[in-house]
C-alpha cells in the first residue's frame, strides 16, 4: 500500500491551535486529491516526531477526521485517506445575486453534477460584493468538497479568491475570468462579445455611437473593450475617443439594478447629443439604456439605437424589443459543473482550464439602419 507524501506545515506561533492546523491542512490535502483514497498516512508517532506536536494532538486530528469520513482506522494496519462519495459531500455555488442569468446557471449545473452528485449549497450575495467575499473566505474543505463561483468583476475580489486557491477548495468560476489567477473557468468569449456588438452597429451605418461601460477590470471586460476597439480599428476609429460613460461596478441597486445604466445613459446624451446609438455592456446596462434614452424624450430606434450585451427574457417582450447578444449561461453552468467533477476526482491539468462558449445574437427591434 503506497504511503502518503505528507506537505505539512505546522507554526506553533499562529493563534489557531495545532489541532485545528493539522486537521485543516490534512483535510485540505484530502480534498484536493494530494493525498489520494488508499494511500497509508505516517504512524501518530511519526507525526509527533516530524512535526513536534504531543500524541493526544494527533491523535484528536486524526479522530475527528476518521469520523467525518476523511479516514479510516484498520485494526493493527494503520490510517489510510477513505474513499469519500461524492454524493456524501456538498458543492457551493456562490452568486452576487439571484436572478435570470444565475438562475439559468443553476439549472445547468445541475445537469451537468447528474443525478448522483453532491449536495448544493447556495449563498446569494444579493448584489452585495463584500457578503460574497466573506462567505468565500470562510469556505474549507470541512464545509464543502468544492465550489463554483460567479465572481464580480472587479480585481478587488482577487485576493480572496487567492487564499480559497491556497486552502486546497477546489472551485471552477463562471462568468468571470481574471487575468494572474490560474484557475479553472468557463465563461463567454468575451472579445467576440465586444467584437459583434460594435461591428453590428458599424454594418449598419452608425458611427456616432456611444457606450455605457462600467469599471470592472476582469479579463473578461478587458477583453470585451478589446473586441470593441478591434471593430473601431476596421472602420478608421478609435476606442478612446468613442464617447463612454463608465459607471461604478461595485455600486449596485438591487431593487432598480438599472438604475445606473439609466442615469449614466440620461449623462451621454448630454454629452454628445448627436448619438445614433448606445451599446450596453451588460444585461442591467443594457435595460438602463434604453429607460434612458425614452426618458430623455427620444424614441428608440428611430431617434437612437440601442443594443445590449447579455441578454435577458424580458428583452424579447419589451417595446422595442432589445437586440442583445446572448450568453450561453445554461452551457456555462453545465461545463463548470462537468470540470468541478474532474477535479474532485483528481483530474488535474498542469494548466488551468479557461473554457470560453461562442455568444448568440438575437436580432429585434432596437436597432435600425442609419443613413448618413
Amino acid at each position: 500500500m503506497a504511503q502518503a507524501i505528507m506537505d505539512i506545515q505546522i507554526d506553533p506561533a499562529q493563534s489557531e491551535p495545532l489541532v485545528q492546523q493539522l486537521q485543516r491542512q490534512l483535510r485540505a490535502g484530502i480534498q484536493s486529491r494530494r493525498l489520494k483514497p488508499g494511500v497509508k498516512l505516517p504512524s501518530m508517532r511519526q507525526f509527533v516526531s516530524t512535526y513536534g506536536m504531543s500524541l493526544g494532538v494527533v491523535k484528536q486530528a486524526i479522530n475527528t477526521l476518521t469520523a467525518q469520513g476523511y479516514l479510516r482506522a484498520e485494526q493493527g494496519s494503520g490510517v489510510y485517506v477513505a474513499q469519500r462519495e461524492l454524493e456524501q459531500q456538498a458543492i457551493a455555488l456562490v452568486v452576487p445575486t439571484i436572478n435570470e442569468a444565475t438562475g439559468e446557471i443553476l439549472t445547468g449545473i445541475k445537469e451537468g453534477l447528474q443525478l448522483d452528485a453532491p449536495r448544493i449549497l447556495l449563498h446569494d450575495a444579493n448584489f452585495d460584493f463584500q457578503n460574497e467575499a466573506r462567505y468565500i473566505d470562510q469556505l474549507d474543505s470541512a464545509m464543502v468538497s468544492g465550489a463554483i463561483i460567479y465572481p464580480p468583476p472587479v480585481s478587488d475580489f482577487l485576493p480572496v479568491l487567492k487564499t480559497l486557491k491556497q486552502r486546497g477548495v477546489p472551485f471552477v468560476l463562471v462568468d468571470t475570468a481574471f487575468d494572474g489567477l490560474e484557475v479553472d473557468s468557463v465563461t463567454t468569449d468575451s472579445h467576440a462579445m465586444g467584437l459583434e456588438a460594435m461591428r453590428y452597429l458599424l454594418d449598419r451605418g452608425h458611427r456616432r455611437i456611444g457606450l455605457i461601460d462600467l469599471s470592472a477590470d476582469s479579463a473578461n471586460y478587458q477583453q470585451m473593450r478589446s473586441g470593441i476597439s478591434e471593430a473601431l480599428a476596421g472602420y478608421g476609429m478609435r476606442f478612446d475617443k468613442l464617447p463612454r460613460y463608465v459607471t461604478d461596478a461595485t455600486d449596485l441597486d438591487p431593487v432598480q439594478p438599472w438604475a445606473n445604466g439609466e442615469r449614466a445613459t440620461l449623462r451621454l446624451l448630454g454629452q454628445y447629443p448627436d448619438l445614433t446609438a448606445i451599446v450596453g455592456m451588460n444585461d442591467y446596462m443594457s435595460l438602463g439604456t434604453l429607460r434612458g434614452v425614452q426618458m430623455s424624450g427620444r424614441k428608440v430606434p428611430d431617434d437612437v439605437s440601442v443594443f445590449a450585451i447579455n441578454d435577458l427574457h424580458m428583452f424579447a417582450a419589451m417595446t422595442p424589443a432589445l437586440t442583445a447578444l446572448s450568453q450561453p449561461e445554461h452551457e456555462i453552468g453545465r461545463c463548470a459543473a462537468m470540470r468541478l467533477l474532474e477535479l474532485l476526482k483528481g483530474q488535474q491539468t498542469q494548466t488551468a482550464q479557461k473554457i470560453k462558449l461562442k455568444p448568440r445574437l438575437y436580432e429585434r427591434d432596437s436597432v435600425r439602419p442609419c443613413q448618413h
